[in-house]
């Protein structure tokens, strides 16, 4: 009876922080979709493309019931964010909903994995590609152009994490939903978060993947769980736009966080979709996307859950080695 007690009080102990572990750093948030996507078109897609991509990984076939468009991260790909002219939140996002390209990771887990569907407006079509497909190819390319599309699948053996929990994580910002923006030339190769202060006006920058630690020594700001030359930061918006805006680089010796001079560039560039390094090359299934990380919660959870075993364990051995010292 007392080890059924031990093992109860263990067992909602470690529920709870189960519980805490998973939710602490979680933020409420529903994505919209454009009103000229054909959602369920776009979900069919979805479904389609990852069940011909890993058809090998999938415990089973994927259903339009298995994808909420609501939970997909929304990026804005315009990594001349700084010389926006506005520091006013909604301004901002107003100018990135008009002039950046937009693009959605529609994240599916399923059996302890995880399934991103990139969708996106179709590109304009390349030069190159003009060059490398034949007519009928081309016509397909140009009658998607604008349209809503699914751009790459990709596949991650363990949860990811959702950049908006990683963002809350780092900022200490569970409240507000920040604007996820691709990269900022410069200043950062991956994906940020920016976030409103209290007055409505931008507030911080949050990188969501590291950027090399001469990028805080730039900014003058301390690095968080920085690694070897790697670290993510936490800057003021204005602070950022001092060193980083297309002003500020010109002829101040900035260094990118790879090491290297930087140098302003011009052109479609600058207007680089986030989700995916290069949309034209989007068809390839199997691309995987490298920023994804395994998640913190899940982790902590399986620790817990060793914990709780060993706990367990314990009680039964020195339940038994009483016993037999009785006898």
């Amino acid at each position: 009876m007392r080890l059924m007690k031990h093992f109860a009080i263990i067992f909602v102990i470690s529920l709870v922080m189960s519980v805490f572990t998973i939710n602490v750093f979680a933020v409420e948030y529903k994505t919209a979709m454009p009103s000229d996507m054909d959602v369920n078109k776009i979900k069919e897609e979805i479904a389609s493309r990852i069940n011909s991509a890993y058809s090998a990984e999938l415990p089973r076939a994927i259903t339009k019931n298995d994808i909420d468009l609501s939970k997909a991260f929304k990026y804005y790909g315009y990594n001349l964010v700084l010389d926006i002219p506005t520091n006013d939140f909604e301004e901002l996002r107003r100018f990135l909903d008009d002039e950046g390209s937009i693009s959605y990771e529609v994240p599916i887990y399923l059996g302890g994995s995880t399934f991103i569907a990139c969708v996106a407006r179709g590109n304009p079509v390349s030069s190159n590609a003009y060059q490398l497909l034949d007519d009928d190819e081309i016509a397909k390319l140009e009658a998607e152009v604008g349209k809503w599309k699914v751009h790459y699948v990709s596949f991650d053996e363990g949860i990811i994490v959702n950049p908006y929990n990683k963002a809350a994580e780092l900022s200490g910002d569970h409240k507000n939903i920040p604007l996820l923006v691709g990269s900022i030339y410069g200043m950062a190769k991956r994906a940020v978060a920016i976030y409103p202060d209290e007055q409505g006006n931008i507030g911080k920058i949050v990188t969501i993947g590291a950027v090399g630690v001469k990028i805080a020594e730039q900014l003058e700001v301390e690095g968080i769980n920085t690694d070897g030359n790697f670290t993510y930061i936490v800057v003021d918006f204005s602070r950022a736009r001092e060193v980083f805006s297309s002003e500020a680089l010109e002829g101040n010796g900035a260094v990118d966080d790879s090491g290297n001079s930087t140098s302003i560039s011009t052109g479609d560039n600058d207007k680089e979709n986030p989700a995916a390094s290069n949309l034209n090359d989007a068809d390839k299934d199997k691309h995987q996307t490298n920023v994804l990380i395994t998640n913190n919660s899940a982790l902590m959870v399986l620790i817990i859950s060793a914990v709780v075993i060993a706990s367990i364990c314990g009680i039964i051995i020195k339940r038994r080695i009483s016993k037999s010292k009785n006898a």
